[in-house]
């Protein structure tokens, strides 16, 4: 059983980036589809139990069955976010795409920062023409986490047409005055504050005070040698 929800707990990024490999399905899913059915039975309240038994129905190509499953678990607790992420997922690769949208927006309403979802809404966008939204919910998805802009980690960004937009936007500010240049008084003493507070160099005030007294003298021996 160990073994069997290590494998459910990997499936969200499995089914996210489209990349399962046959030798990933066991060859016993029926049984272990049946043993999961017969834990929901004992444990009807747990819905932990029926994401897991949707991933395993998704497995097995069952996808009407994996939906029902999730529905069934969303009912137990709306408020799973692995679950109803994993319904939108299903949603969408079965060309549902206003109700995957519906549930992509449900996962962002538990959990804001869920970078996966914003990553599918960009993509689920996208299908749909609206190329904007799709490069703001992309960039905000890499914002979260970087880790999405590495084929290694998401094939799927290969395939992204809106990839290298989507890059560019995630690491610039959304808010276009922030985008403006701030107006300095004293440029140069606020570039030697920062200077100085992370390489460690003297404070400017004493730079100040020597670049000052080094004036006075050139001045003292330019008085002098003109008397």
């Amino acid at each position: 059983m160990k073994s069997l929800r290590a494998l459910c707990a990997a499936l969200p990024i499995l089914i996210a980036t489209s990349a399962l490999q046959a030798e990933t399905v066991p060859l016993n899913l029926p049984q272990a589809i049946a043993a999961q059915q017969r834990v929901i039975d004992a444990n009807p309240g747990d819905a932990t139990l029926y994401n897991d038994l949707g991933n395993l129905l998704y497995l097995d190509s069952r996808n009407k069955e994996a939906a029902e499953a999730y529905e069934a678990g969303i009912l137990v607790d709306p408020a799973l976010v692995s679950l109803r992420y994993n319904f939108a997922l299903l949603l969408h690769q079965t060309e549902r795409p206003r109700r995957a949208e519906k549930e992509y927006r449900e996962v962002l309403k538990i959990d804001p920062r869920h970078a996966w979802a914003h990553y599918q809404m960009g993509v689920l966008l996208a299908q749909r023409g609206r190329r904007s939204a799709a490069i703001q919910s992309c960039a905000r998805a890499m914002r979260l986490d970087a880790r999405l802009t590495d084929p290694a980690f998401n094939p799927h960004i290969l395939e992204n047409t809106l990839a290298s937009s989507a890059v560019l936007w995630a690491y610039s500010d959304l808010s276009s005055a922030a985008l403006a240049p701030r107006v300095y008084e004293n440029p140069g003493n606020v570039t030697s504050i920062l200077l100085a507070a992370q390489e460690g160099m003297p404070r400017p005030e004493r730079k100040l005070e020597r670049k000052l007294q080094r004036k006075q003298r050139r001045r003292a021996k330019k008085a002098e040698s003109e008397g």
